[in-house]
Parts: structure tokens; C-alpha cells; sequence
């Protein structure tokens, strides 16, 4: 999922939700996208690295984007939020919870992350 940020680039999925017994109960729209430290999202192309490694030793921000959930069960969608944990940050992320039904949620999450050293 990180793997356009080597070239700046945003990198939006929609993921599938896997249930206990394995079956696909949904999808959520995710995106991660590259961004200068004020939170602009508009990266000029000559910034972008022809090669990743170009960005070792540099800073780099980005933001991770949760846009929404779709097709949710109805069995399956009281209290519906979303949570991550970025790889180098014991932090939890987490969006609002929704405590009514919503088969379709909109989180609407947005979250900026900044790495001192890309290595």
C-alpha cells in the first residue's frame, strides 16, 4: 500500500472486509497520499524521484485517507469504525465510530504522518 509513495504518488484501494469465516463482507476506500509538511497535496512532477532511492535520507509526509465502507451487512454494521497502526508508531489511528446501522458509512478520515528519515 506504501509503495507509490516511492514515487509520490497517491495510491487509492478499495480493500476488501474479510470476516471471521474468511467470506468478503465489504469494501473500504482507502488512499495514502504524498504531501509537503503544510499538508499541501499538490506535489510538483519535477519533485518526483525517477528512482525511489532518491528519497533515502529524506524527510517525507503523507497523509492516509479512509473515505468510506460499502456493502456492509446489515448484521454487520452497528458501531462501525476503522483503526491502523503505522509500522514505525505504536500509535493507534482510529476513526470516528458510528453507533447507528449504516451498511454504507463515510468516515471522511484524514491523517497526516511524517517520517524524519526515509530509509
Amino acid at each position: 500500500m506504501l509503495q507509490g509513495l516511492a514515487y509520490l504518488m497517491d495510491n487509492p484501494r478499495d480493500i476488501p472486509i474479510v470476516a471471521t469465516n474468511s467470506e468478503i463482507v465489504g469494501q473500504l476506500t482507502v488512499n495514502v497520499v504524498p504531501c509537503e509538511p503544510d499538508g499541501n497535496e499538490d506535489i510538483d512532477e519535477e519533485n518526483a524521484p525517477d528512482d525511489p532511492q532518491e528519497l533515502i535520507s529524506q524527510p517525507l509526509d503523507f497523509k492516509v485517507k479512509i473515505s468510506h465502507a460499502s456493502s456492509l451487512p446489515v448484521d454487520f454494521c452497528r458501531d462501525i469504525y476503522c483503526e491502523y497502526r503505522f509500522y514505525i508508531d505504536d500509535e493507534v489511528y482510529k476513526t470516528e465510530v458510528f453507533a447507528d446501522k449504516c451498511q454504507n458509512p463515510t468516515f471522511n478520515y484524514e491523517r497526516q504522518h511524517h517520517i524524519e528519515c526515509v530509509t
